[in-house]
């Protein structure tokens, strides 16, 4: 009878230890995919911009791109985090847009910054 308790507790105990390391690499990997990755655009009026990808915030994200910017009129236009983000711009107006893609980010940007003759002047994408 002892004999086979202890075949039944060696079966057991290895089919907790099958199920757990499954668990442990989805939890791991489940942590890994949530970080949150940061970036920004900064611009002035003048055709200067400055970007910033995979920042641990969104501050930091965009005093980076105001730093890559460069000139002491420079705002930050747009943040986003694991995605990707573009500026557009035409004489008048410039507009800003984010999405899953370069694409869809670019496409956003042309059509907020209205009719016309708007074009990208910068985008970036973080890691996601």
């Amino acid at each position: 009878m002892n004999k086979r308790f202890s075949k039944i507790l060696i079966i057991g105990g290895t089919s907790v230890l099958f199920c757990a390391v499954p668990d442990v690499f989805f939890l791991t990997r489940s942590a890994f995919a949530q970080y949150s990755y940061y970036g920004a655009i900064a611009t002035d009026n003048n055709g200067h911009w400055g970007s910033s990808i995979d920042y641990p915030s969104q501050a930091q994200a965009e005093a980076a791109a105001l730093q890559k910017c460069g000139k002491s009129d420079c705002e930050s236009r747009i943040w986003f985090s694991n995605q990707c983000g573009a500026v557009a711009e035409n004489a008048a107006r410039w507009g800003t847009g984010f999405g899953d893609s370069r694409e869809e980010a670019q496409a956003q940007a042309i059509s907020s910054c209205g009719l016309g003759d708007c074009r990208i002047i910068a985008w970036a994408c973080t890691t996601r």
